[in-house]
């Protein structure tokens, strides 16, 4: 008796799954993800490295590395969901990077008033402080002198449990 030849091996069956369910889970990623803002370098900032943090109300709240004018430091931006569900990107504050710091690589956080903590790589540890008009103050709390503190803090700021602020530099 002749025997069938069969075209397909199991190996054959099993890489056809492997790419099947990899171009599934791609396609499903992309389903997933949105745009909610393309930062353009200007007065909107460059390079938000950094990880997000949002409030109660959904807002999201983020650093550019870079960007937010003519002198290119970086910013600190508020991103608020419209009704229709597209984004509108706010600067909260714009780094002048002299006293207040220059290009913020770490995230935020907030403490339980509602006021945002970060560092930038300049050496500085801000605190940004909300306005009953919409607008925010930035209090530059600590410039590292490079010297026995340390210098530059490659990461963010953290709150205890007791309110207390730290940061590692």
């Amino acid at each position: 008796m002749r025997q069938k030849k069969c075209w397909f091996t199991l190996s054959g069956i099993l890489a056809v799954l492997t790419v099947a369910l990899m171009l599934s889970a791609q396609a499903a990623a992309a389903g997933k993800y949105k745009i909610l803002h393309r930062f353009t370098g200007g007065l909107d900032g460059a390079d938000p490295i950094a990880s997000l943090i949002s409030d109660a109300d959904g807002n999201l709240y983020g650093t550019t590395f870079g960007g937010g004018g003519s002198e290119n430091h970086g910013t600190v931006f508020k991103m608020t969901r419209n009704s229709d569900g597209t984004w509108t990107e706010s600067q909260l504050h714009r780094f002048a990077g002299s006293s207040d710091g220059h290009s913020p690589a770490a995230g935020l956080i907030f403490d339980a008033s509602g006021n945002l903590y970060g560092t930038t790589v300049l050496g500085n540890v801000y605190k940004l402080t909300p306005n009953s008009d919409g607008s925010w103050t930035e209090h530059t709390l600590y410039n590292f002198a490079n010297g026995d503190d340390g210098g530059a803090p490659p990461g963010g700021v953290i709150l205890d449990a007791a309110g207390t602020l730290t940061c590692c530099a």
